[in-house]
């Protein structure tokens, strides 16, 4: 019996494999790896999704962690504006939709390639998803997340998209094409580009103040942060000062400052003056801080707190997030970080894998559970007490280095199992079975 159970294991997990086409080896650094963030826009809670395949949801200084893609990076996640659902976005082309415990509601295959953003409309059921097929697409959260509209006309990946604050009708993208565009919902194909970078550009965010200025903000692979008028089509100003790709631009609203990151690891703030003039205000503004985080490795991704008072940025770098809190001294005016707070490790503590399927067999006294497609737990038992052993099928991102050492060091401890209503203690595992390969792409 063991050794056909040995067998089915080894075919259980064979079937879930990636192709070999698509196989990248996941590297040390990779799991703690934040490709995107965002806060909630009423509630003091933040969503990072990880290369690893996993998302974290931040809520009052508690993280909840969720195996959402298993093998596959997740690129972008955003709360919805609804029945405390959020959505996220990974490298087998499908986006998911989970409630507040976790639990997929739909999933749906969305691009023919990588889906790079996600962005949700502030007032309509909509949500917007950039590819690396080169197209957008606006999906419908009311109607079962049907297909309202495809967009068409980048030459490139699209890297970012990102609603109009002042016109709930226009959206902007970029792309690896060098260009910005502007796009209605309504229209399937661009309003108007933007053009100025020297290399694809990576990111870009609107100014936004209440106000009726027409400012935004871009980053670029050419290592520039660029400021445009969009209403005139122009470009204001370009910052030069980081030495890498610039990978995420954000307006902090409070301190009336952008902030960008970079793959050379630094998190740098520029001035935009004070003039009343959008020229003039732009063609005063100087950088004010460089902010430099060699031991977190490269800057990924960037959102700013929409709900709190202080100005509150997260940064994603290889090695997990920082909290940064910006204030300016009231007697000086000088801006200055006022806190950091590096959250990587407790967001990676906890796992909320929720069981999908269990199943028994009474002839052979064993019992199934499985958590996520690539997960497989085997319970051996002759009553629900700690004496039962355990098997697990997980994939390698989610084991220890010795898993075996591990498990022995651990044995006092127990993971729970629910099962008609009773609760019974099971322990860790004795012997891990790997996967060892995980799809993916920097």
């Amino acid at each position: 019996m063991a050794f056909s159970l040995l067998v089915a294991l080894y075919m259980f997990v064979k079937s879930r494999s990636v192709p070999p086409s698509q196989m990248v080896h996941m590297q040390d650094d990779q799991p703690t790896r934040v490709k995107s963030i965002a806060y909630h826009a009423t509630e003091p809670w933040m969503i990072l999704s990880f290369y690893s395949g996993h998302v974290v949801i931040w809520k009052h200084e508690k993280s909840y962690r969720y195996s959402v893609s298993p093998g596959y990076v997740a690129r972008a996640c955003q709360f919805l504006n609804k029945d405390d659902l959020w959505v996220a976005a990974s490298d087998d082309k499908q986006i998911r939709v989970l409630d507040h415990h976790g639990k997929i509601v739909k999933k749906f295959q969305a691009h023919d390639d990588f889906i790079r953003s996600l962005e949700v409309h502030r007032s309509r059921p909509y949500l917007l998803s950039a590819s690396d097929d080169m197209t957008l697409k606006l999906w419908d959260t009311e109607y079962n997340y049907e297909c309202i509209r495809t967009y068409q006309g980048h030459m490139h990946y699209v890297m970012q998209v990102k609603m109009n604050p002042t016109d709930s009708n226009q959206f902007a993208t970029c792309s690896l094409d060098r260009s910005i565009k502007f796009w209605s919902l309504e229209e399937t194909e661009p309003l108007f580009s933007l053009e100025g970078h020297e290399r694809g550009v990576n990111t870009i965010d609107f100014l936004q103040d209440g106000s009726e200025k027409t400012l935004l903000a871009s980053g670029s692979d050419d290592r520039t942060v660029k400021v445009w008028n969009y209403q005139t089509r122009q470009l204001l100003h370009s910052f030069s000062g980081h030495t890498e790709n610039v990978t995420a631009v954000l307006y902090s609203l409070h301190n009336d400052v952008i902030v960008s990151t970079s793959e050379d690891c630094s998190v740098r703030v520029w001035n935009l003056g004070n003039a009343d003039d959008n020229d003039d205000r732009v063609r005063r503004s100087q950088e004010l801080l460089t902010l430099q985080y060699k031991a977190l490795g490269r800057g990924w991704s960037m959102a700013g707190s929409k709900c709190n008072a202080k100005d509150q940025i997260a940064v994603g770098f290889d090695q997990g997030c920082l909290l940064i809190d910006l204030a300016r001294d009231p007697q000086t005016g000088t801006l200055e970080v006022t806190k950091e707070q590096n959250i990587t490790n407790r967001t990676l503590d906890n796992e909320h894998s929720p069981i999908l399927e269990l199943q028994s067999t009474v002839e052979d006294d064993t019992l199934l559970a499985s958590s996520n497609r690539v997960s497989l737990h085997v319970w051996f038992f002759n009553s629900f007490d700690a004496s039962s052993s355990c098997l697990t099928v997980q994939p390698q991102h989610d084991t220890p280095s010795n898993p075996q050492s591990s498990a022995r060091s651990d044995r006092s401890k127990k993971s729970t199992v629910l099962l008609q209503s009773r609760v019974h203690m099971f322990p860790l595992p004795t012997y891990t079975f790997l996967q060892n390969t995980f799809c993916g792409n920097g």
